[in-house]
C-alpha cells in the first residue's frame, strides 16, 4: 500500500476495500456490541428531563402537611352525640361516621395533605392519632378522607443483545396515577 503525501488526494480505493470502509462505518464496532451511539444526544436530553420532571412531581406531592387549628366559640364546644362507627388506632377511638354516643367537647380540627401512595396513607391514622394526643384529645371524628389523580408516573426499562449479527432489543413500560390525599378530623374530649 503506498502512502499518500499530505495535503494530496488519496489513492483510489479497490471495490471491496470500498465497500468494507463503507459497512465498517455504518455500524458501530464488534467491541460496542452492535449498538449505535445515540445520535446528537437525543436519548441522553429525554432520560435527563423524564428525571427532571419525575424529581419535580416528587418534590410537589412527596410531603405530608398536618395542622391543627383550635376550635373558638362564644359557648363551651360541648355536643351531645347520637352514635356512629368506630374503629380504634393506637388506644384511640376514630370516629368515621356519625359521632360518639356520649357528650363531648370539640377541641380543634386536624387538615392533612398527603400523597395517596401506600406507604403515605398507611401512617394517616397513626399520625392523626399522634396530633391528637399532643393536643389533649382523647378521640377523633373523621370529617372527610378523599383522594384525586394529580397526575402519572411512567416508568420503563429495555434490554439489548447483539450476538454476532444485528442488535435485538426488547423494552416494556409501566404507568401508574399519582394521587393526593386529603383528609380532615375533629379532635375531642369525652366529657362522660
Amino acid at each position: 500500500m503506498r502512502a499518500s503525501a499530505p495535503g494530496s488526494i488519496p489513492p483510489p480505493k479497490s471495490g471491496v476495500a470500498e465497500t468494507l470502509e463503507r459497512k465498517v462505518s455504518s455500524t458501530s464496532s464488534w467491541a460496542t456490541g452492535g449498538v449505535r451511539p445515540a445520535r446528537g444526544g437525543r436519548a441522553a436530553a429525554a432520560v435527563l428531563a423524564a428525571g427532571l420532571v419525575a424529581a419535580l412531581v416528587g418534590a410537589l406531592t412527596g410531603c405530608a402537611t398536618t395542622t391543627y387549628k383550635p376550635f373558638e366559640t362564644r359557648g363551651d364546644a360541648i355536643f351531645d352525640g347520637k352514635g356512629g362507627t368506630r374503629s380504634v388506632e393506637d388506644g384511640m377511638d376514630i370516629w368515621e361516621w356519625g359521632d360518639p354516643p356520649r357528650r363531648y367537647r370539640v377541641l380543634g380540627l386536624i387538615d392533612d395533605e398527603r400523597p395517596g401512595g401506600a406507604v403515605q396513607m398507611a401512617r394517616l391514622r397513626s399520625d392523626m392519632v399522634k396530633k391528637a394526643r399532643e393536643v389533649g384529645g382523647q378521640a377523633l371524628i373523621q370529617v372527610r378522607n378523599q383522594s384525586r389523580v394529580v397526575g402519572s408516573q411512567t416508568t420503563g426499562n429495555t434490554s439489548a443483545a447483539a450476538y454476532a449479527g444485528p442488535a435485538t432489543a426488547m423494552g416494556a413500560t409501566t404507568t401508574k396515577p399519582l394521587r393526593e390525599n386529603s383528609a380532615q378530623f375533629i379532635v375531642i374530649r369525652y366529657l362522660d
